[in-house]
Order: C-alpha cells, then structure tokens, then sequence
C-alpha cells in the first residue's frame, strides 16, 4: 500500500505541465479518430490517481466503446455537438462504494501489519470511524440524529459538521469523482488528444442505459479525441482579483 518515491521521482517539469493545462480547452468538434484503448486506459490510470476521500475511491469510469450504446448514450446527451466525438467517458459518483472499499482498506493495511502488533490507529479509523460517518440506517433515518449532535457539538468548540444522509454522501462521492475527472482530461491532452465535459443528460435514462445502480450518480460524461478545425470556442477569463485573494 506504501508508494514511496525517491527524489528524482519528485522533480517536475512546471512549463510541461503548464502546457498542458494552457492547451487543454472544452472542444466541440471532433475528428473521427478514436482514442486507442491503451491510450485512454493510460489516461484513465492516470485518473485515479486523484485525491480520493479516505482512500474510499467513490467513483466509476465507462469507457463507452459499443456503437449502438454510443449512439444512444449521445441521445441521452440531448445530441450536443460535443457527443459526436469517438469516445464517450461516463464518470459516475459510487456514494455505495464505502462498504467495499473500507473492506479494501483493511485488507490492505492488514498485509502491512506485523503479526502479533495491535492494530494501527488508521486500521481503527476504518473499523470504528468510517462507518460511523457513513452508516446510517434503513431509509437513512440516523442521519437528522447526526446532524444534530454534530450541530451541538459545534456550539461549543470547533467541530466537523459532518455532511450526513443520501444528499451528504451524494456530495462527498461527487467531490472526489470531479477531481478524477480533472486528472483525466488533463491526461488526454498530455497525450495529444482533448475532451469535452458535459453535464447536460438525461441521467434516468442514462442511469437505464448503462444499468447503473439507484445509489449511482452520473457527475458528467467526458468526450474525447482528437480536436477538428473550429472545434475550440473562443475562452474568456476575467480579472484575477475577482477570483484570488490573499488574507
């Protein structure tokens, strides 16, 4: 479970990387060359290496390749002009995944045990602490119970207001997918090749197309490939004190 990098490792190229994310632009149009499948699963690695919450890793990719799928995937998609790219990624927040990645976890820290020891303090985080921010009963009945003693506790002293129920755990799942969409947008243009995200879909029916599950959430679907001529629409930024401060 231990990735330890050795400082060669650790030294970047800044104007690399800054290229990439100066190049990467939301393109409309598409040439008709696909993204090979060794290239997009490169890409998709990439993605999850993002940050993930607890190492819960609450997300999903479908790499839509199916013709007949892709065609109604890009219905789903109100047939923007975007969906007409070769490839279609779904990125789908998996609030569910708790249960089996915390199971994951344990194993995994298990194998990193000494026989004999008593259990790490990140082994007791997920038997004990996991499951008491993400348990909450039948129907989520305990989660107004959570919301008040975590209201309660915070009248007094610093607390974390934990973000309870399907809408917290719609929310917290939905964070880390968009940071792992990041990363894989910011991966196909590393390779020569761009991407769209979109979140205009109609999800139920999307949701039925793919036979995702009711606990499932679509947070976007990804178009890539490579950028046709007048597939990039011009990009506004405006004054940096607007959005950057510093206190």
């Amino acid at each position: 479970m231990t990735d330890c990098l050795n400082q060669a490792d650790l030294v970047c190229d800044f104007e690399a990387f800054s290229k990439v994310v100066r190049t990467r632009r939301s393109v409309r149009a598409y040439l008709p060359e696909p993204v090979p499948v060794d290239v997009m699963d490169a890409c998709l690695d990439l993605a999850l290496l993002a940050p993930t919450s607890h190492n819960l890793e609450s997300w999903q990719f479908i790499d839509v390749r199916d013709g007949a799928k892709l065609d109604l995937l890009r219905h789903c998609c109100l047939d923007q002009p975007a969906t007409k790219a070769p490839n279609l990624v779904v990125a789908v927040a998996r609030p569910d995944f708790w249960r089996s990645g915390r199971k994951l976890m344990l194993a995994a820290i298990a194998r990193e045990e000494t026989p004999g020891r008593l259990p790490p303090l990140m082994a007791l985080k997920y038997q004990l602490q996991i499951p008491l921010i993400f348990m909450d009963g039948p129907f989520h009945f305990l989660a107004p119970l959570k919301r008040l003693v975590t209201w309660g506790i915070g009248l007094f002293t610093v607390s974390w207001r934990v973000e309870v129920g399907r809408s917290g755990q719609v929310l917290w799942a939905t964070r880390t997918t968009a940071l792992a969409c990041q990363n894989l947008m910011l991966a196909l243009r590393a390779a020569g090749y761009d991407s769209c995200a979109m979140e205009g879909f109609d999800e139920p029916r999307l949701k039925r197309l793919l036979k995702l599950p009711r606990a499932a959430r679509v947070v976007m679907v990804i178009a890539a490939g490579r950028r046709a001529e007048g597939g990039v629409m011009p990009q506004y930024r405006f004054e940096r004190e607007r959005y950057v401060q510093r206190v």
